[in-house]
C-alpha cells in the first residue's frame, strides 16, 4: 500500500579476503515494475571488531526533538590490537541520528576489549528514517550497526483569547507543522469565512 515499507538486512559472509562488491536489487510487481538498486561493499579478512546488537529501532520521535539514546557495544573479536579512530553515520538518512556519547573513540582495543557507543534519533524530516553507524579502526577494519526510527510532526495551534466579539481581531499562532504546510482556520460552529495560510 502507498506509504508502507519493509526492512531488508543484508549480511556479508566473505569467501575470500579483500574488497568485495555487489548489487542489491528490489523489483516491484506489475507490468511496468519499479526497480531499485543499491551498491553493496565490504571486505573479507581476519575480523577485528563486532557490535552487539547489530541493529535496533529507536523510539518514535517528533521532528526536531531527540529520543532517549540507545547503547551498543563494540568488541575486539580478533587476535590483533587496533585503535578506534572514527565513528561515522552513513546510510539513507545520516543527519537524523547523532552519537551522544562514546567510550570507543581513541581507545586501543586489545583482544576481548569492549567499549560502548550511544546513538539518539533526532529526525529532521517525518517518515521512516534509517542510518548506518560505522566504527572504524586504524587497521582499516570496521563494523557497523543499522539504526532506524519513525518521525512525525506534532502541530498545534494557539489563540490569544478564548472568546472574541464579532468584528474584533484575534491572534492565532501555530508550531510544529511541516515546512510549507497549508493550514486552514475556520470557526468551530461553521459560520464565517475560512482562512488558509
Amino acid at each position: 500500500l502507498p506509504g508502507d515499507f519493509c526492512t531488508v538486512n543484508v549480511v556479508l559472509t566473505p569467501s575470500r579476503p579483500g574488497e568485495i562488491t555487489g548489487t542489491f536489487t528490489v523489483t516491484g510487481a506489475g507490468a511496468e515494475p519499479i526497480v531499485l538498486t543499491s551498491t553493496l561493499s565490504g571486505a573479507g579478512g581476519e575480523p577485528l571488531l563486532a557490535t552487539n546488537p547489530a541493529g535496533f529501532d529507536l523510539e518514535d520521535t517528533v521532528v526536531g526533538e531527540r529520543s532517549d539514546p540507545h547503547a551498543f557495544d563494540v568488541t575486539n573479536i580478533g587476535f590483533s590490537i587496533g585503535t578506534i579512530v572514527a565513528i561515522d553515520i552513513e546510510g539513507a538518512n545520516p543527519d537524523d541520528f547523532v552519537v551522544t556519547t562514546s567510550s570507543c573513540l581513541g581507545q586501543t582495543m586489545i583482544p576481548g576489549a569492549t567499549c560502548a557507543v550511544e546513538i539518539a534519533f533526532e529526525p529532521v524530516e517525518a517518515g521512516y528514517r534509517t542510518g548506518t553507524v560505522i566504527v572504524r579502526s586504524d587497521t582499516g577494519q570496521y563494523t557497523s550497526v543499522l539504526v532506524n526510527g519513525t518521525a512525525s510532526y506534532d502541530p498545534n495551534v494557539v489563540v490569544a483569547a478564548d472568546t472574541v466579539r464579532a468584528g474584533d481581531v484575534i491572534g492565532i499562532g501555530g508550531a510544529g507543522f511541516a515546512p510549507n504546510a497549508e493550514v486552514t482556520i475556520s470557526w468551530a460552529d461553521g459560520t464565517g469565512n475560512t482562512a488558509t495560510v
